[in-house]
Order: C-alpha cells, then structure tokens, then sequence
C-alpha cells in the first residue's frame, strides 16, 4: 500500500499541474467569451471539470497520505444530482437512473467522497444485476433513529439522520446508506 501511496502521489502532483493550466486557462477564455451565452456556457462546463478534477487530486492525495477527508455539511440532493450525471455515461442508455430528493431533506455532515464512493458502488452493482437494462432508483429522505442500535458491522446512535434508499429492478436487495448523526443546527 505505501508503494500504491508514493504512485498515486506522484500521479496526483502532475495532475493538479495539468489543472492548473486548465484552470488559468479558461479563465481567461471565459472572459473573452462573457458577451457569447453559448460559449460561455461550454466555458462554465469546462470550470465545473476542472473544480471536480481538483477535487479528485486532492482525494487522491489524501489517500496516498492515507488521511480521510473532514466531513463537512452537504446538500444531499445536489450531491445526488451530481452523481447521476458521472453515473449516466458508466451505466449506459440501458438504465434508467431516477433521483428521488425532496425539498425539505437536512445538511448533513459526511465525507462527501465516501458518500460519492458509496453511491458509484452501489450503482455498479445495480448495473451488473440489470444486464438487460432497468431502472436505478435513489430515494433520499429524513430519517430518525429513536434508540442505539449495534451489530458486530455497525452501530448507530439515536439522532437524526438522512438515508438514501438504493432500489434496482431485478436486484432484490441494494442496502440504503444512512448519513448521520445530523449535526445539531440542521
């Protein structure tokens, strides 16, 4: 693993040099462009790109540091939103993704990589159980847990939570993923 971690570093550190010329790059092209909605447009996705791009070098390079990220306080559903679109082109036209958020689903503080992690995992085994295409169904609600439950795999306290129900046709069990406890100001 620490060999695995050296690698990945020394990919990571010529990456974040590649963004860098991205990103100065199409700032000044964005600039130029500003009085051009549509190639303004194509420049704002391009940004995006990149801010992901630089997000993934600095989760690699957590990982070849071995640190895990901070959680922080996340917009579920847009997380959500995100990940259907990274999950439209792995799953091919065969699959229908629906994103069933709601309005009124709490922040939650999570590692926002684990739970992209989690969510593409998911997805892949959906995937390999539709062969023939389905549909991928996430389903996010508030939830609250009313007293501690343990098992030998995972313990949760009493607290509010948010949960992301996975469902998939032709898979009979996909497990939810349950975020939480909520910090308390949500």
């Amino acid at each position: 693993m620490e060999i695995v971690g050296q690698l990945t570093g020394g990919v990571v550190h010529d990456f974040n040099n590649i963004l860098t010329v991205i990103s100065g790059t199409i700032e000044i092209l964005a600039e130029a462009v500003a009085d051009r909605p549509d190639l303004a447009a194509i420049a704002g996705l391009i940004t995006e790109a990149a801010v992901r791009g630089a997000n993934l070098t600095s989760n690699l390079l957590a990982f070849a540091r071995g640190q895990p990220s901070p959680p922080r306080d996340i917009d579920v559903n847009a997380l959500l939103v995100d990940a259907a679109r990274l999950l439209r082109p792995m799953l091919g036209e065969h699959i229908e993704i629906d994103a069933l958020g709601t309005a009124d689903v709490s922040i939650a503080l999570v590692d926002p990589n684990l739970l992209m992690t989690a969510i593409l995992n998911l997805a892949v085994i959906a995937r390999d159980a539709m062969p023939e295409g389905g549909k991928l169904t996430f389903e996010i609600t508030n939830a609250v847990s009313e007293q501690n439950y343990s098992s030998a795999e995972t313990e949760i306290n009493a607290a509010d939570y948010v949960t992301i129900a996975v469902s998939a046709s032709g898979y009979e069990f996909l497990p939810s993923i349950q975020i939480g406890p909520l910090p308390t100001s949500a």
